[in-house]
């Protein structure tokens, strides 16, 4: 009689196996927490894509601005005026400190004509 050989080896292999109920209702749990940890990442994409959103619309009216102003050849700055009352002619004038042109002329309001007769001014003692 011949002598057959086995040679035995512990291995491993992903097979089914039957859940117990602690195990079904474990896993239940993880599919919870998953789903919810899905739309709290939905709900943060969204309010990144906000972010996102309005960095590219400020940034698209900044190029807007820009390319106006060099269409134009210049740019609204802020600009040192004198305002002058002229009671004579019953006008106000805005006058530019830099270059000396009025940049606006309008008449004198009620109270500024009654300021200019003395009225309702309070001199320093």
């Amino acid at each position: 009689m011949s002598e057959q050989m086995v040679d035995r080896t512990a291995v491993t292999r992903k097979l089914p196996v039957a859940l117990s109920h602690d195990e079904q209702r474990d896993l239940i749990q993880q599919q919870y927490v998953a789903e919810a940890d899905i739309e709290a990442a939905k709900a943060e994409r969204a309010e990144n894509n906000k972010a996102i959103n309005r960095r590219i619309a400020d940034n698209q009216k900044k190029i807007t601005q820009i390319k106006r102003d060099i269409a134009a050849g210049a740019q609204e700055r802020e600009v040192a005026c004198e305002e002058l009352r002229d009671y004579a002619r019953n006008m106000v004038s805005v006058v530019r400190l830099d270059t000396s042109e009025a940049v606006e002329e309008r008449a004198l309001t009620p109270e500024e004509r009654q300021a200019g007769l003395g009225f309702g001014r309070t001199e320093a003692a």
